[in-house]
């Protein structure tokens, strides 16, 4: 049995490091979208994911992977306990990851900027359409984002791949500035507007 299951895990390497062959579907997108999705044909590589244990539904295409679960490639990493991902057809792109507990995310955006993130649960998502594509990352459960120029908390983060912007329900942001910020209200050199005390 043990030849079965290593063959399986092979196939499933294989599949998932395939190159994707654009279906018409996918080929039609709009001249708004076409830009966008060439620069993800550019950006995309392979995907290594690993954990303690894993099954995998040949039928649907969903494997479940169980404990250290990590997910790498070029320009993200991602570790959590628990994770399904609904695999490719035909060697096409993951069209969903679901991770869940103590999610911590590493990615590294188009202009070089590190982005550290932290929740209990993250939504991958990708589709393409005759009209759109579409590649979202939603966190939450506690989300916690941090970026070189501060660090943000909210209900739930979402960021979108191919416009790349980042939304935040109900956020609490904190904002890096350089220098030293000074207490005016402490600093006997701006003095006050109240009478002088008399002797």
């Amino acid at each position: 049995m043990k030849p079965f299951f290593l063959f399986l895990l092979l196939v499933l390497a294989a599949t998932v490091r395939a190159e994707e062959k654009p279906t018409p579907a996918a080929a039609a997108v709009t001249n708004a979208d076409a830009a966008a999705a060439k620069t993800l044909g550019e950006l995309k590589s392979p995907i290594v994911i690993t954990s303690r244990s894993s099954v995998v539904n040949l039928r649907s295409n969903v494997v479940v992977y169980f404990g250290n679960v990590r997910v790498t490639e070029t320009n993200m990493s991602l570790l959590c306990e628990y994770l399904i991902a609904v695999m490719p057809q035909r060697g096409g792109r993951i069209e969903s990851i679901l991770a869940q507990t103590n999610v911590v995310m590493d990615m590294t955006d188009e202009k070089g900027e590190k982005v550290h993130g932290t929740g209990e649960k993250l939504l991958y998502t990708y589709r393409a359409t005759e009209t759109e594509t579409n590649e979202v990352i939603e966190l939450s459960g506690n989300p916690w984002i941090e970026t070189a120029r501060g660090s943000t908390k909210a209900d739930v983060i979402t960021y979108d791949r191919i416009t790349g912007m980042v939304r935040f329900q109900n956020p609490q942001m904190t904002i890096q500035q350089e220098g030293n910020i000074t207490n005016f209200l402490s600093n006997p050199l701006l003095g006050t507007n109240a009478p002088k005390r008399k002797p």
